[in-house]
């Protein structure tokens, strides 16, 4: 959300699409681990970014994730912007759905 406000939306997904997946681990650990590879990629963007300060996001991200489970949605990605779903990765869908 924070890339999509810089204009570089796009950007950020085509990027954490081509990520290599952090190693397995508990949910505490999974995060860091996470943490520490988006801090690589976008620092020059965002800053450097800890895990309290990016709490109130990764609470928002643990909500949308109950409410896709709830609504069927399994698996990744699925992308949903304004109600339309794009589900699986696609650059020119992408572009589709962050236009304004």
């Amino acid at each position: 959300m924070r890339m999509q406000a810089l204009g570089k939306g796009e950007s950020a997904l085509t990027t954490v699409f081509t990520l290599d997946v952090p190693p397995s681990a508990g949910i505490e650990k999974s995060r860091q681990n996470a943490l520490v590879i988006m801090n690589e990629k976008f620092k020059g963007e965002l800053g450097e970014m800890d895990l309290r300060g990016l709490k109130p996001e990764l609470d928002q991200l643990q909500r949308n994730t109950n409410l896709a489970k709830e609504i069927g949605y399994q698996g990744t990605p699925h992308v949903i912007v304004d109600g339309r779903v794009l589900h699986g990765y696609s650059g020119p869908a992408i572009r589709i759905l962050l236009k304004p």
